[in-house]
């Protein structure tokens, strides 16, 4: 997770190259270990993978705090995903000054929407996902972002 901490434009880019060479290996190494195939395609169609992932997980119970931070940072990757495939956009660090998501990892710009400004917080978004009492709808919680995403409000977007 990149540190909201980092001081400069510099430190945040680093941190976020590093945090952008991990997604990729962590996601297929996750969707592999959750039993689906092929494992290398979420990288290409994570909508696809939406209610596999859901089904996988939706009665995984998490034992303890190390259990729930693995569980967050391949969830915050497979969100991520999801929306930059599905709505064409990407991940960066949001360099918007005064954001309430200053310095986070984020996806946004997407060419799917008019609203340039239009980003998700996909670490949040995962965190109200691991949070929800079994059994958890992945797909229900994506519904709502989405649609958010023609207005604005719903939680993880901004």
């Amino acid at each position: 997770m990149l540190s909201q901490q980092a001081a400069t434009p510099v430190e945040r880019q680093q941190k976020f190259d590093h945090f952008y060479a991990e997604l990729a290996p962590v996601l297929v190494d996750f969707i592999d270990v959750l039993g689906i195939d092929p494992a290398s395609e979420v990288l290409k169609q994570a909508g696809q993978y939406l209610p596999y992932v859901e089904k996988a997980l939706q009665d995984m119970a998490i034992a303890d705090d190390e259990d729930r931070k693995w569980l967050l940072v391949r969830m915050m990757y497979f969100i991520g995903e999801y929306f930059a495939q599905q709505y064409g956009g990407y991940w960066f660090v949001n360099e918007t000054p005064g954001s309430r998501l200053f310095g986070r990892c984020v996806v946004g710009k997407f060419s799917k929407f008019a609203k340039g400004n239009l980003m998700v917080d996909p670490f949040e978004i995962a965190q109200a996902y691991v949070d929800l009492p079994m059994p958890r709808r992945l797909s229900g919680l994506v519904a709502g972002i989405e649609s958010g995403m023609a207005g604005a409000g719903s939680a993880g977007l901004h």
